[in-house]
């Protein structure tokens, strides 16, 4: 089992903690991890600030893009998005914040920006969410897949994955996924074809991808964009997409 398997988070304030084992110690200073990914489906790039630093790698972070692990000293921290380009000086709308995360020593983070920028005051205005990755490596024969539902629109849904070749099971693989929250499974390596559903109804399909799960691998995907009509000057990219990555152990 993971030693960083605890995680009690809200939206504005969140608590991680890693149970268990030592801290990453870089330069005599104890050391997390963070990466960022951008679901906020109606706005443009986003500069990401930590302790309200602009960190290189965390800068124009297109939508739908997820960033490389970023070192930082563990402990209390904020997190900040807002328009890019911007500069230390600038003070513009913030689009995205997490007011407080308390990250342990070795622990590793995806921090998804979720919700509507144009919305400020409903359960789909803007906010970060913070999500304990395990990186621990799965035993051979399987894979292990975390989805995350950033989806503004959808709600809660239902995700059919299918390995290629074999018949889709009529019991979703991840099902009842709200919208800002996870579910984690367990599969076979492997071609996967993957059906996202409206909730309970097979008849809706909002949207295909397909994915490939590596034997003893780990990932996460975040279903993010528009299940339904988009709004006004929204773009047709911004349509129900899924975002991968592998979660990659220090």
């Amino acid at each position: 089992m993971s030693r960083l398997r605890c995680v009690v988070s809200a939206w504005g304030v969140a608590l991680i903690a890693a149970c268990g084992g030592d801290g990453t110690s870089t330069g005599g200073a104890s050391t997390a991890r963070l990466r960022y990914v951008h679901a906020v489906a109606d706005t443009g790039a986003l500069d990401v600030r930590v302790r309200g630093v602009l960190r290189t790698g965390l800068t124009a972070v297109s939508f739908g893009v997820a960033t490389d692990y970023e070192s930082v000293t563990s402990g209390v921290l904020s997190v900040s998005s807002q328009p890019a380009p911007s500069t230390s000086a600038d003070v513009p709308r913030s689009i995205a914040n997490l007011g407080t995360i308390a990250v342990r020593d070795g622990a590793s983070v995806t921090l998804v920006a979720i919700g509507e920028a144009r919305d400020t005051i409903s359960g789909r205005a803007a906010g970060i969410g913070a999500f304990l990755d395990d990186v621990t490596k799965p035993v051979s024969g399987q894979s292990r897949v975390r989805l995350i539902n950033a989806s503004p629109d959808a709600g809660a849904v239902d995700v059919y994955a299918t390995l290629t070749g074999s018949a889709r099971s009529v019991v979703p693989t991840f099902g009842g996924v709200d919208y800002r929250s996870a579910l984690t499974r367990t599969l076979a390596p492997g071609s996967y074809a993957l059906k996202i559903t409206a909730l309970s109804d097979t008849s809706v399909t909002l949207a295909t991808a397909t994915a490939t799960l590596a034997d003893g691998g780990a990932q996460t995907m975040v279903i993010r964009g528009y299940a339904g009509a988009l709004p006004a000057g929204v773009p047709a990219a911004r349509r129900l997409a899924i975002t991968s990555m592998v979660n990659v152990a220090p």
